[in-house]
């Protein structure tokens, strides 16, 4: 059996480096549609969120990635290009469009969990209305569940308030629809068949059984961390993955098939993954000084891909984060909305954006540094061309106090 041996800034440097937030590893070309794609298809999806402070997820984190890239450059290959597509994968997530074929499964999953809820909430009348609804979209075109009325779900019931949209997002989740586009949060549903192409709908499941499909939907995990552990934390969220034991099994067959590497970090009692193909960039990533990446910030997505386990981040950063936004204010530590701040191979800071609309300023409401962070001139010039790029990605007018990255 392979093993590597890494340190601690080893590993560090070596997952910045695979997801392109100090390099833009296997990303040439210009900041365009080509490379959104190519960033999409490197980390397996992005998760999806419909909050908007600064940006919606997807945006937040291809602006840490891509250089130049604006906030809202994703609708072109989502929507109009369609290489990319809205589909249900780690949560609600978007990930290129040859990868539909692959989740039979785990939308026949997804079936029969939306049936379970819909039955929970006396709502499973809405499973009634699909052929109505796919008749309805496909005479009318592209449509809002709000504009297909099938009445109401039962009183007292939680979750959906109308059938219509309880059966769209029903026939979404199963992959008889697709989001044509969005106006703001609110899906307008299609035909998935005429949103892409139609060899890739009718495609058969290319797995034979439950351990193919896993053992692909582990190995395209770790592809998108670029190395990953088998313990359980917000990486492995899904169905097919979320057991530990489980995982483990099957990583243990990959090894042995010389499909997995045992990578060993220092101080880590948790042996890490990765893939065989991942080698060569594992060995690049070895000749990287990061001083030369320490001329600017980036600040990441509360829900990054690098951030979906938090407990690695703790003990392969020393960087504590949570997600406030659904605390209670009185338990929030720091903020609703809050940003980590990467400079090089470490996490300095943290901010909480204020609430931004287009043509007003950029502004922060708090920025807290964390323990042992040298703030010299150079530190404080990187942070404010951090903020530059920020403002640029934002479209904003400007940001006035730069003053707020000097208080303590």
């Amino acid at each position: 059996m392979q093993q590597i041996y890494l340190t601690k800034s080893q590993l560090r440097i070596f997952l910045l480096s695979y997801q392109g937030l100090i390099t833009s590893e296997c990303l040439p070309g210009k900041n365009d549609t080509y490379r959104i794609e190519k960033t999409v298809k490197k980390l397996g999806c992005i998760q999806y969120d419909p909050l908007n402070v600064v940006g919606k997820n997807p945006d937040l984190v291809l602006q840490s990635r891509l250089e130049g890239y604006k906030q809202g450059d994703i609708d072109a290959p989502l929507y109009k290009k369609r290489t990319l597509i809205d589909a249900w994968d780690k949560m609600m997530a978007i990930y290129p469009v040859e990868d539909f074929s692959c989740f039979h499964r785990l939308r026949n999953r997804k079936s029969f969990e939306i049936q379970m809820v819909l039955k929970n909430r006396q709502s499973e009348q809405a499973i009634d209305y699909c052929q109505k609804a796919l008749e309805i979209i496909s005479e009318r075109g592209p449509l809002l569940a709000s504009q297909i009325d099938f009445g109401v779900t039962a009183k007292g019931s939680w979750g959906h308030g109308k059938l219509s949209s309880a059966t769209l997002d029903y026939l979404f989740n199963i992959g008889k629809l697709g989001i044509h586009s969005k106006r703001n949060t609110q899906k307008v549903y299609d035909l998935v068949e005429r949103l892409i192409p139609e060899s890739v709908v009718q495609a058969p499941d290319p797995f034979e059984s439950d351990e193919a499909f896993t053992k692909w939907y582990i190995k395209r995990r770790i592809a998108g961390f670029g190395a990953y552990w088998t313990k359980n934390g917000g990486g492995w969220l899904g169905h097919f993955i979320d057991k530990a034991s489980v995982r483990r099994t099957l990583v243990e067959e990959m090894i042995g098939a010389g499909e997995l590497i045992v990578i060993c970090v220092e101080d880590i009692k948790e042996p890490f993954y990765i893939l065989a193909e991942s080698l060569e960039a594992l060995q690049r990533s070895l000749k990287i000084d990061i001083e030369l990446h320490k001329k600017s910030v980036k600040f990441l997505a509360p829900l990054d891909n690098l951030l979906w386990d938090r407990g690695l981040i703790k003990e392969l950063f020393g960087f504590d984060y949570v997600w406030e936004v659904y605390k209670p204010v009185a338990l929030r530590q720091y903020g609703y909305y809050v940003l980590p701040v990467l400079h090089g191979d470490r996490f300095i800071a943290r901010f909480e954006p204020k609430l931004y609309r287009t043509g007003k300023p950029f502004e922060i409401e708090s920025w807290w540094w964390e323990k042992d962070v040298l703030k010299d001139e150079a530190l404080l010039n990187a942070c404010k061309k951090g903020i530059e790029n920020f403002v640029e990605y934002l479209g904003a007018v400007n940001f006035n106090d730069y003053n707020i990255i000097n208080r303590e």
